[in-house]
């Protein structure tokens, strides 16, 4: 696996105890704009800096949603 192969910005640990907070930092997450000045600079790795920073990865969402992780 490549650094070119993430799917994910970020990956979101927690306890279900918090799932309500985690709930809300997720959704706060996907929704951030990245600052205008730093949209489309190209970083070290040759990867252009998007927009947002989508998807961040929650395991209830994402792990129903994509067998392919199990094989990891």
């Amino acid at each position: 696996m490549t650094d070119n192969d993430y799917k994910y910005f970020a990956f979101i640990s927690y306890s279900h105890e918090d799932l309500k907070v985690c709930k809300q930092i997720h959704r706060k997450l996907e929704g951030y704009k990245v600052p205008k000045k730093f949209r489309g600079i190209v970083n070290e790795k040759g990867e252009q800096v998007p927009s947002k920073l989508s998807p961040i990865f929650r395991d209830r969402d994402e792990l129903s949603a994509s067998p392919e992780l199990w094989l990891v």
